[in-house]
């Protein structure tokens, strides 16, 4: 079987080498792939064994239109059997593909955003599946869609066969990241308002911030008011500086936002003790046994998580090495590959069995 993998920029900037990793864990599973890639995106010289296509996601309707039907020509030489389309900007392009070359295809949803843009292609009768990124993704997505075609698939990530160290310094130095990047601003000021309240205590720990250009100022200003200057730094996106990242021993997620990604799956997989707020659209937040979890994020409750976390270094170690074991459970690359191999297969045979197999 041949699957078409496409992708939109988002994907493309933030998600690469999970997205290259999926390439390689298919191909392990037997399947043939072609690629899909946004105009202008450069090629990941470790899968450039697989062929890749480009497309244009955006621009003036008859010039996506002219891009899709050139790629569409390109690939009725290769024969794809499924096409499978992660990121909502390339959805419309891939339906649109499927369409001229008459083949399924594949919505992969990891946002509640993105399980709502599932209503423009819901009567499309080229959808063949719907897979959510979580379960609750997935039940959101079964309101709109045929329950038939949701899947709910697990965003897999690497586990490196050894954990880092973790605060195996702290008497020295702690880097702390705080991934505010959507997150309101009261969200990331309410983080800052606790550390402040603990900082003086631990003049080691540093807060390395990744927010959005919006919120910058203010938070640069909250952490001048309290005295932070000296242990508060913001951070390009994370989600492009992954390895230097995660290389950090702790992770603040200040807000739940709905929306499922690889990176936080890697940083617990690292491990780094992780601190988050509630989020019952990532099944990895949804209990405390992968990381703390604040159901009330008010600068007390943060400070409070902090303070534990930093005075007792053996227990955050113990704590993040079970969620370490939680991700190569739940979130492994080789289920994930299955998973996709499998809903393939169901998609071409409608789920009958050929005789002979």
């Amino acid at each position: 079987m041949l699957a078409a993998l496409m992708i939109d920029e988002e994907i493309a900037r933030t998600e690469r080498d999970w997205f290259t990793r999926t390439v390689v864990g298919l191909l392990a599973t037997g399947m043939r792939v072609v690629r899909l890639l946004p105009e202008g995106q450069p090629d990941d010289p470790r899968i450039a064994l697989t062929p890749h296509f480009s497309y244009r996601p955006t621009g003036l309707p008859w010039t996506v239109r002219a891009s899709i039907r050139s790629a569409a020509t390109a690939l009725q030489s290769v024969g794809p059997d499924v096409v499978h389309a992660f990121g909502s900007g390339s959805w419309q392009a891939a339906m649109m593909l499927s369409a001229q070359i008459e083949c399924p295809t594949a919505l992969t949803a990891w946002s509640r955003e993105e399980v709502r843009l599932l209503r423009r292609h819901a009567a499309q009768d080229q959808l063949g599946a719907v897979l959510c990124a979580s379960t609750a993704l997935g039940r959101d997505a079964a309101r709109i869609v045929s329950s038939e075609l949701v899947q709910v698939a697990p965003i897999g990530v690497y586990v490196a066969p050894e954990a880092q160290g973790i605060l195996d310094q702290i008497e020295f130095s702690v880097a702390i990241i705080l991934a505010g990047r959507g997150a309101p601003c009261a969200a990331v000021e309410s983080v800052i308002d606790g550390f402040a309240m603990v900082a003086p205590d631990f003049r080691q720990v540093t807060v390395f911030a990744d927010l959005d250009e919006s919120v910058k100022a203010r938070a640069w200003k909250r952490a001048g008011d309290r005295s932070l200057r000296g242990q508060f730094s913001l951070i390009p996106d994370v989600l492009e500086h992954r390895d230097l990242v995660l290389s950090a021993s702790v992770l603040l997620v200040p807000a739940p936002l709905g929306r499922c990604s690889s990176f936080l799956l890697q940083a617990m997989a690292a491990p780094m003790a992780t601190i988050a707020v509630r989020d019952p659209y990532l099944d990895v937040l949804a209990d405390d046994a992968a990381a703390t979890i604040l159901d009330r994020p008010d600068p007390a409750a943060w400070a409070t998580a902090l303070r534990r976390l930093l005075s007792d270094p053996q227990a955050a170690r113990q704590r993040a090495e079970s969620a370490r074991r939680l991700i190569a459970q739940r979130h492994s690359m080789t289920a994930q590959s299955d998973l996709f191999a499998a809903t393939y297969d169901r998609m071409v045979t409608g789920g009958n069995v050929p005789i002979g197999r």
